[in-house]
């Protein structure tokens, strides 16, 4: 499996990285910060909630408490994840990027608990963000979910509409678009019987 061992290369890649620094800085919060993101975005879930379990509130920074709750949500305890973001949500002290990723979790975690209007919504306030962004890849995951959760609610215009928007700024970016983005308009053809489209 390509991801398996792109995730692992990734993990061994940025975990030599930090290695120096653990050893200058052994408790500095900003290399737990990224040693727990690193787990999460590796696949390491386990070894993320063990270092989160090893920290006391007070030591938790609000990047290290918006880990925790997509690390909870990645796990499947959407409402555990949900009650840690809406937290973070409402003291609003985050950076814009790290907003970014607090507002799609939370449409993530929405979306899997089939509260797809919440969801909706939360992707829509995510794309309201997208003019004080400086990296704007991660607007092409909110597009996608966007899409995806307005196919769920039967509004295949936005779906189709949301999905071209992630493919367009992917190709201003000159990225590849996720394949499921393509995947999921040739679905919405089919669907609609506009087979020429699908395809």
């Amino acid at each position: 499996n390509y991801e398996y061992y792109f995730r692992n290369y990734l993990y061994n890649t940025l975990e030599h990285l930090i290695k120096p620094l653990k050893e200058i800085f052994p408790n500095n919060s900003l290399l737990i910060y990224i040693k727990i993101k690193l787990y999460r975005l590796t696949g390491k879930l386990k070894n993320a909630f063990e270092l989160l379990s090893k920290m006391t509130d007070n030591q938790k920074t609000e990047q290290i408490i918006l880990e925790e709750g997509i690390c909870q949500s990645a796990c499947g305890y959407y409402e555990v994840g949900i009650k840690i973001l809406s937290k973070l949500e409402k003291d609003n002290k985050l950076n814009i990027s790290d907003c970014l990723s607090l507002i799609n979790a939370l449409g993530i975690s929405y979306m899997n608990l089939h509260k797809l209007e919440l969801a909706k919504s939360k992707f829509l306030k995510a794309i309201e963000l997208k003019d004080k962004l400086s990296f704007q890849h991660d607007l092409l995951k909110i597009y996608h979910n966007l899409g995806l959760v307005s196919t769920w609610l039967g509004d295949f215009t936005q779906a189709l509409t949301a999905y071209q928007q992630s493919i367009t700024l992917a190709h201003d970016l000159k990225i590849l678009p996720f394949s499921a983005t393509y995947n999921n308009v040739a679905i919405i053809h089919n669907f609609q019987g506009q087979y020429d489209k699908a395809y």
